[in-house]
Formats: structure tokens, sequence, C-alpha cells
């Protein structure tokens, strides 16, 4: 294999394995679209698997919250195609597209606050650590491993009244 002018030959890039691609679930895609609404050009059935492996890939996401990303996302994709449409009169039929963008904005909303619920009741603990482990007297023939003086606890100077 060499370049175009014939100089140095190309060498393919090492593979590097990374992590599985994993495709999102089928029958979970198929009902966030659902519950959403799919766009004429199909929007969402499009970005569903880019958008689920977008928040599956930042961790050890709830799937809860994986499934309300992922629909919040399609709900801000669908907003994204209401947006450039425009109002249109077929007969007796008026499409409205502010009453789209409303009904859209308010699931967005309901979704937002079903988010910050299950995030608030899977918060973290905060506070202090009152609890250290216990110092015992240093003893010179057996040093312990754990030794604050060995590991260089903080709490050392405080407790032996070090300078």
């Amino acid at each position: 294999m060499s370049n175009w002018n014939g100089d140095a030959p190309l060498v393919p890039a090492p593979y590097v394995p990374g992590p599985p691609i994993m495709e999102a679930p089928s029958d979970e895609i198929a009902l966030l679209i659902a519950e959403v609404g799919e766009t004429p050009t199909l929007l969402l059935q499009a970005n569903a698997n880019r958008v689920w492996r977008q928040y599956e890939a930042q961790g050890a996401v709830d799937p809860r919250l994986l499934r309300l990303y992922t629909k919040r996302t399609f709900i801000d994709i669908a907003l994204a195609f209401v947006r450039t449409q425009v109002d249109t009169t077929t007969g007796a039929r008026i499409v409205k597209r502010d009453q789209e963008t409303a009904h859209l904005r308010a699931m967005r909303a309901e979704v937002t606050a079903e988010i910050v619920r299950v995030e608030s009741a899977q918060a973290a603990a905060t506070g202090m650590i009152t609890a250290i482990a216990p110092i015992t007297p240093y003893l010179v023939d057996q040093p312990d491993e754990i030794d604050p003086i060995l590991v260089g606890s903080p709490y050392v100077r405080a407790y032996l009244a070090l300078p």
C-alpha cells in the first residue's frame, strides 16, 4: 500500500478496541417515539440509537433516567422540526404550529420535572465524615501497615502533637 505519489507506504491506524457499540432496545425506542410523536421526516427514528448511546455512554445511568433523558432529547428534536414549519390551511383543516409547539413544551416540562424527581431521589448522602480509624501508639519494633505516621495521615499532627 502506498500513498498517491508513491513516496511512503500508508500504514493503517492500529485497531484500538473500545467499548462495544450497543444498539438501543427497539421496543423501548418504539415506545418513546410513540409517546413523543414521530416527525414526518422520521427524524426521531433516524437518531434513536445515537441519542440512546449518548446517554448510555455516560456511565452507570439509572435505566429510568436513561429513558427520560432520551425522551427529552426526542422532544427537543421534534421541537426543532416544528419550529421550521408554518401554519397551513387545507380546506376546512387548519394546522397551527404554535399548538403543536405548546404541546411539546408542556411535555418537555413534565419530563424535566420527572427527571428532577428521580435524580433527587438518588442524591448522594453528603456531610462531614466524623469517624476515623483508631490510632494506636507507635511501636518501634512492630510497625503497623495502616499506621497514620507511615501513611501520612493529616490527623497525626493533632493526635501526637507533632511540630
